[in-house]
Parts: structure tokens; sequence; C-alpha cells
């Protein structure tokens, strides 16, 4: 894999937006507000701080690695993309999530629209934008990279940022393999309905949904049972996307 020089400027900056994840919250410790008014902020409040820094920053970066243009950082996103279709066979692809949970499941008390959006509307979207279309589909397009390195980085920094729901090393390493799977799997589905990201974006939160609505588990391993639908879950959006996959190709060779 060789790069020119300005592909190697786009892998520096996209490098440097995704990880923003894990070093902007120095600069508002130590930067923005001081370390003793950082820390009295609360840990809700300061995830959101972060997380709306980190979008805002990789839509900056996408916007100036698209020469500027408002339509092509959208479209090398993958956000220009046919929205209802993605709505539509993520919603069907996780109905046994929802089927599991209901009849295995106790309801989670505290569901609202406040946990809906913190657990599953907001993350579903800014992680699948970041860690997929930021950088698995920027990496690809416009820094030049394969397929397979950019989804391993992506893979690997979207698993880094979940290791806080693990107790001990082992869970670490367990919940590492879980959501660094996730992410591979999300990249592929990405790339199979042609770049387009609205479908691992729903199908993300849908699926985060599901552990918002019922008591699944403590962490991403979830139990036994819940897992069982949620690889019934994987299973459908594989042959969905498969299917829509052949089926863009033949109407293509028309």
């Amino acid at each position: 894999m060789v790069l020119s020089g300005k592909k190697w400027l786009n892998t520096a900056l996209i490098i440097t937006g995704a990880s923003s994840w894990y070093w902007i919250k120095y600069v508002y410790a130590y930067l923005v507000f001081g370390v003793e008014r950082y820390n009295a902020i609360s840990v809700e409040s300061r995830q959101w701080f972060i997380t709306i820094s980190v979008v805002g920053l990789c839509a900056l970066l996408a916007f100036v690695i698209s020469s500027f243009k408002a339509k092509d950082a959208a479209h090398s996103l993958g956000l220009d993309r046919n929205i209802v279709t993605a709505l539509a066979l993520a919603a069907l692809c996780t109905v046994p999530m929802y089927i599991g949970g209901w009849v295995y499941a106790q309801p989670n008390s505290n569901f609202g629209w406040s946990s809906a959006i913190q657990k599953a509307i907001w993350p579903g979207f800014t992680e699948e934008l970041v860690f997929r279309g930021f950088v698995t589909g920027l990496l690809v397009r416009r820094a030049g990279w394969h397929f397979i390195p950019a989804i391993l980085l992506s893979a690997v920094a979207f698993a880094w940022g979940h290791l806080y729901q693990a107790k001990d090393a082992g869970e670490a390493a367990m919940v590492f393999l879980v959501t660094s799977g996730a992410g591979i799997g999300f990249a592929i589905f990405y790339k199979m309905w042609g770049w387009n990201l609205w479908f691992p974006i729903f199908m993300h939160i849908f699926m985060n949904l599901s552990f918002v609505i019922f008591d699944l588990g403590d962490n991403v391993l979830l139990s036994g049972t819940a897992n069982i639908f949620r690889g019934i879950t994987i299973l459908l959006a594989i042959v969905a996307s498969i299917y829509l996959n052949y089926s863009s190709k033949k109407a293509a060779a028309v």
C-alpha cells in the first residue's frame, strides 16, 4: 500500500479525528476548564462534551478532506444513501432481539426517552459516524487504504472505547473480542451496502435499544439466551445484505 503525499495527509487527519475520542478530554481538563473545574462537572455532562466535540471535529475534517465541499463530505461518509430501505431492513433484522427480550427477560424499570437517547440513539449514530463512516470510509475512499487494514484499525479503536464495561482482565478480553467483532461486522455491512452508513447506524441503534428496553445483561457480553437472539439478528442482517448486494449488482449488469 503506497500512499501519495495527499493521502498521507488525509490519513493523518483521519487518525487525529478518530483518536480525539481519547485525547480531547485532556484538552477540556487542562486547557479549557482546568482540572478541578473539569472534575467537578458530572460524568454525564463530560461525556456529552466529548462526543459532541469529537463528532464536530470529525465532520470538520471530513469537510476539509473533501476539498471543503459539504456534499462530497456527506457522500464520502455514506450519509447521502437510501435511508428508508436501511431503516426498514435494520428494524426487520433486529426483531428477534425484541422477541427474545420480551419472552426471556424483564423490562428495565428505568427505561424512558432519556435512556433511549443516551444509550441507543446517540451512541449508535455517533459511533457509526466516527468509526465506520469517518475512519473506515475515509481511509479507504480518501486515503487509499485497503479495506482490511482500515476495518481492523477502526474495530480496535471501537473496542478500546468499550473496555470500561469490564470488571477484570478476563472480562476485558471478552468485551474487546465482542466489540471488535461487532466493529468489523458493521464495517462489512457498510461496504456491502455500497457505502451506505445508514444500515449500520440503524442496526447499532436498534440493537442497543433492545439492551435499554430489556434487562439482557450488565455489558455487551449479554446472557446466554440473549446471545442466541443476537446471533439470529446478525444472521438476518447478513442474509439481507448479501441479497441486497446481489440484487444491486444484477440490476447494474442489465
